[in-house]
């Protein structure tokens, strides 16, 4: 399976497109349909591709950051559940949104923090599904 030239001039433009899409549809997830499972999907789709455009199977690279999907998993199921517990710890139901003011970013609160766990989370379940698979389809067809 040979790296494609047109995938990967193809994603040299749509790759930050695509991420900013992804950050844009997670961020208004929780006042429209959206949020952290779509743009979540949207950004492993872009991460996947480009790991099949640049014949990578060694991880998820963020530049020189190489991560593991797990720590996305991880880090994204841990966010989710914190996210959920501030509101009983601050005396109202659980999962109820608690919000606060900062000065320059606005209002921001936990619906939001739930969001980019999951997002971090779908990101990481379906990179930890499809690399898997493009690895294995390069060793089958010899390179």
């Amino acid at each position: 399976m040979r790296p494609s030239l047109f995938l990967q001039a193809a994603l040299r433009l749509l790759f930050p497109l695509l991420l900013v899409t992804s950050g844009v549809v997670m961020w208004r997830g929780h006042q429209l349909p959206g949020g952290g499972f779509l743009g979540g999907l949207i950004a492993s789709s872009a991460l996947v591709l480009r790991e099949l455009a640049f014949a990578r199977t060694t991880g998820l690279s963020f530049g020189a950051l190489k991560l593991s999907p797990r720590y996305l998993i991880v880090g994204g199921l841990t966010l989710s559940a914190l996210s959920s517990l501030v509101a009983p710890l601050s005396g109202k139901e659980f999962m109820q949104g608690v919000w606060i003011y900062l000065p320059v970013i606005g209002d921001i609160g936990t619906p939001v923090a739930f969001d980019v766990g999951v997002y971090f989370t779908v990101i990481g379940v379906v990179s930890s599904i499809l690399l898997p698979l493009i690895q294995e389809a390069k060793v089958g067809a010899g390179d």
